[in-house]
């Protein structure tokens, strides 16, 4: 018998699940939400929920250029997002899910990483893309945010999801609290040093572990089944 995974019980996962279709999920400038709901569609059961990753894409500047972006002018023309917010599924091959995306849906984990971004010489340092990868069954169960990045003067920048904001199942380190909700966002979007040992990655820890571009090709097309 198959063994369901208990997906969150909010109006995030019940939207999601609703939804018509993968990229009927997309509301602009909300990657993080898109990606949550998305890893809610994709992990019905507990095996589908083992095989997916969440990743955040930053860099040190907290500025990274993308390509094959919907809110780019054109696919080649690079949109410079302070983070984006991916999903990775394992399988025989490794394939990213960008609703944000011009590329092919789902794309190739190389294909999407050599396409999406610059080639490192081309790059400032500071600029090269880092990727925070987290366990989509602990994004899906530590993850909250009451939205308050999107806020300027008391308006909202872009027009926020029509449900509820999302709140975490299980609280942990590196929440900020308000009257409002709780918001762990930041923990997840601005990148720490990356990770010095493979062996001992860790992404099912809360905020995952911060991986370089190479790193991340190099590990999971190694172990396309794991993390």
């Amino acid at each position: 018998m198959t063994e369901q995974f208990e997906i969150p019980s909010n109006e995030a996962a019940t939207s999601a699940m609703e939804a018509s279709s993968d990229h009927s999920l997309r509301v602009p400038f909300y990657c993080e939400e898109n990606v949550y709901r998305l890893a809610v569609r994709k992990s019905q059961t507990k095996r589908e929920a083992e095989s997916i990753y969440v990743i955040f894409v930053s860099s040190e500047a907290q500025c990274v250029p993308m390509y094959y972006q919907l809110a780019g002018k054109t696919p080649l023309t690079a949109c410079f997002w302070d983070y984006h917010v991916l999903l990775l599924q394992l399988d025989d091959t490794p394939t990213i899910f960008d609703i944000d995306s011009h590329l092919p849906y789902p794309c190739p984990l190389d294909t999407y990483i050599n396409n999406s971004f610059p080639s490192p010489g081309e790059t400032p340092k500071e600029y090269r893309p880092l990727f925070r990868v987290v366990s989509a069954q602990t994004f899906l169960q530590t993850f909250c945010s009451d939205r308050r990045h999107m806020l300027k003067d008391g308006s909202w920048t872009a027009k926020p999801p029509a449900y509820a904001c999302i709140r975490a199942r299980e609280r942990v380190h590196g929440e900020s609290h308000s009257e409002d909700g709780i918001f762990n966002l930041d923990s997840y979007r601005i990148m720490t040093q990356p990770s010095k040992k493979p062996q001992d990655f860790s992404f099912n820890q809360a905020f995952g572990e911060v991986l370089t571009r190479e790193q991340l090709l190099r590990h999971f097309h190694k172990n396309p089944h794991k993390g």
